[in-house]
């Protein structure tokens, strides 16, 4: 990943974004990117996923950008969730 793309994927999850939960007895063994949008922010979702293609895709239906689980989510929840509250992670400012 380059810095640009960790950048961006960083700020998406500091703003809009969100890593979702692992909840008991759920089969996924990571988690996953999402982010809800109104359909007037379409184009710029475009955008910023065009920088990540390889990770996140758009769920027109539910007008969401989302991805697979990853480990990669799996080890930036913790910089981000404590004690269900989300946080700025300043170590990875």
């Amino acid at each position: 990943m380059t810095k640009i793309q960790f950048n961006i994927l960083i700020a998406s999850i500091i703003g809009d974004g969100e890593i979702t939960k692992i909840y008991p007895k759920n089969r996924r063994k990571s988690n996953s990117y999402r982010e809800h949008y109104g359909t007037d922010q379409e184009e710029y979702r475009k955008w910023k996923i065009s920088f990540l293609p390889e990770l996140l895709y758009i769920t027109p239906k539910s007008n969401s950008v989302r991805s697979v689980p990853l480990p990669l989510f799996t080890q930036l929840f913790p910089y981000f969730y404590s004690n269900k509250i989300k946080k700025l992670p300043l170590e990875l400012l």
